[in-house]
């Protein structure tokens, strides 16, 4: 959990659990760090502690040159002050974590997810790591013992509601894409997924497309998602991928015909107008796909590689000049202030620009340097 209520997932934490209902219950208890506040109440607490360990140094420094102690003892007692600053630190951030197992299992279990799957995810990570708690006393460790934490939550589970969840399909699919995509090589992906053809389980099929069109297998991986499109028609990610496919193989008036298709179906869904336009550049309609990359990027936040994305399509169009304008926009993004202001001087000093686009790349310059700081 990260100060603004924000929570960061890694993809290990993903491919760690074995159901949703742990996943989430890791998510639970970062959200509760959250709602509790407890990122506030630390800073507090370690900015008063700082006036108390301060106040505690100053005192044993008086109290041995009063008392004319020795040397040792006056450094005795500012370590001891010190150390009991830094204990009570660690039996904060301890009661914090322990708060958030409590709240984060009521937020679980009132969401619909299995209580016991943060219970079981704690014992995965006592399995991973308990081995390296033995050598650290309990009353030194910020976070509370594994074993504790897991009997704990066990405890709090039975006395929820009892609930059967079903892990949804996008977490079957994220848990696959990352296991495709974090693969050493195209080929131990294969192996991972290659025995799985007959699998009812879509994020094992989905797997194995995915590693299928890693190797150049297109056509096989396009009988998968035909497939799994006939079963689950709502799964965006399952025509992306038969779309995909499609483009790698060469048919790609069949691609074109599956992107058309989905986009009606799904607009402005931001994966499927990414691959799309992605499509649409390489096969020389660039034209198509800035003005579909635009109606998207009006409507969302867009990520620093989708504006580098509708640059290029500009530039492949030919249009230098508001290629230049969005790659501004790109390294504004990434924090490089002058590199986005060279970006419109460049767009500006393009000849024959219409009217109406040198406005907007004035004002847009103008803009970016009224954060410029005054010495640059």
């Amino acid at each position: 959990a990260f100060p603004g209520g924000f929570v960061g997932i890694n993809s290990g934490l993903i491919t760690s659990s074995e159901t949703e209902s742990e996943l989430a219950g890791v998510l639970a208890h970062e959200i509760s760090h959250v709602t509790q506040r407890h990122l506030a109440r630390a800073a507090y607490d370690n900015q008063r502690m700082s006036i108390v360990s301060i106040a505690a140094l100053i005192a044993a420094v008086v109290l041995g040159a009063s008392g004319n102690a020795s040397g040792q003892a006056m450094q005795g007692m500012m370590m001891g002050s010190q150390a009991l600053a830094a204990q009570r630190s660690i039996n904060f951030t301890r009661a914090n974590e322990s708060e958030a197992d409590r709240v984060g299992m009521e937020l679980l279990s009132a969401s619909g997810f299995d209580p016991n799957g943060m219970a079981s995810f704690f014992d995965k990570l006592g399995k991973r790591y308990g081995g390296s708690q033995r050598y650290v006393p309990a009353i030194l460790q910020n976070h509370p013992l594994t074993t504790e934490r897991t009997a704990e939550a066990r405890s709090r589970a039975r006395t929820m509601p009892a609930v059967t969840h079903t892990d949804s399909v996008n977490y079957a699919l994220t848990k696959a894409r990352i296991q495709v995509l974090n693969a050493a090589t195209p080929e131990a992906a294969f192996y991972l997924f290659r025995g799985k053809q007959d699998s009812t389980s879509p994020g094992d099929r989905y797997g194995l497309a995915l590693a299928q069109m890693h190797i150049n297998l297109n056509d096989n991986a396009e009988i998968i998602f035909k497939s799994l499109i006939a079963e689950y028609p709502s799964v965006i990610a399952f025509r992306i991928g038969q779309a995909e496919a499609l483009q790698a193989s060469g048919a790609k008036d069949a691609a074109q015909r599956s992107y058309k298709e989905s986009v009606k179906l799904f607009p402005r869904n931001i994966p499927l107008t990414i691959s799309y336009a992605e499509a649409l550049i390489i096969d020389g309609k660039a034209a198509e796909a800035h003005e579909l990359l635009l109606d998207l990027l009006n409507t969302v936040p867009a990520t620093p590689a989708q504006l580098r994305l509708i640059a290029r399509a500009a530039n492949a169009e030919g249009d230098s000049a508001n290629a230049y304008f969005y790659m501004s926009y790109y390294y504004a993004s990434i924090g490089n202030l002058p590199l986005a202001i060279g970006q419109v001087r460049l767009a500006l000093e393009i000849p024959d620009v219409h009217t109406v686009d040198r406005a907007r790349f004035k004002a847009r310059l103008d803009q970016l340097l009224e954060y410029l700081p005054e010495e640059q």
